[in-house]
């Protein structure tokens, strides 16, 4: 893919805070040409990261994954006091509501919706909308733990800052491909380049694959 058409696609993230559906579409746009194409030529990246979260929310509902979509509230509103308040309801609420406001998924978005999604909520994102069925989260098998030993050449890493417990202080999701990594619009040689003191990122919380 173009340097410059990848790199749009970590846009949304540089204003709102969806890094887990992010490092997947990502993965997505790399891997499908007809999408690829649909990123330069139709409705704004903004409206189609809303059409892409609310398919997914709304896919949970309709299956009635009350477990996932609890932990995805829980963990959202782990970031700090602007989501307290977050519910999977209101989130969808003001989604329509711009939807309605805007009159066309051509038009701009100006909420922030910001949304934080847990390692096994990615990973079945992955397998149940964007076309990954073989994702997975990698743990150790005996203690649960996460690890970071992987030898697959594409994976969504999971970034910790130090300060955050869920998730093995899972704080920031970016997508990695033979050692590059895409994130915020931009692109880094090996994770090394996003971790202290370039950044708050300390290590590694998870990795999943795309297999």
């Amino acid at each position: 893919m173009p340097t410059e058409d990848i790199n749009a696609m970590g846009e949304m993230n540089n204003t709102w805070g969806v890094c887990g559906f992010s490092s997947a579409l990502y993965a997505l746009y790399e891997h499908n040409p007809s999408l690829r194409a649909k990123l330069t030529s139709g409705a704004k990246i903004d409206t189609r990261f809303a059409a892409e979260i609310k398919t997914f929310l709304r896919m949970l509902e309709a299956e009635g994954d009350a477990k996932m979509r609890a932990d995805i509230e829980q963990f959202t509103r782990s970031f700090g006091p602007k989501w307290t308040g977050f519910t999977i309801a209101g989130y969808l609420q003001t989604i329509d509501d711009e939807a309605e406001r805007l009159g066309t998924i051509q038009g701009n978005i100006t909420k922030n919706l910001s949304i934080a999604l847990p390692p096994h909520a990615l990973v079945a994102y992955l397998q149940k909308v964007a076309g990954f069925p073989g994702a997975k989260v990698l743990r150790d098998p005996l203690g649960g733990m996460f690890i970071t030993r992987s030898t697959a050449h594409e994976q969504i890493v999971g970034l910790r800052d130090g300060i955050k417990t869920m998730y093995n202080g899972l704080a920031h999701w970016v997508y990695m491909k033979n050692g590059v990594v895409y994130s915020w619009a931009k692109q880094f040689v090996g994770l090394q380049s996003l971790l202290t003191p370039r950044t708050n990122y300390v290590g590694v919380a998870c990795i999943i694959e795309l297999v």
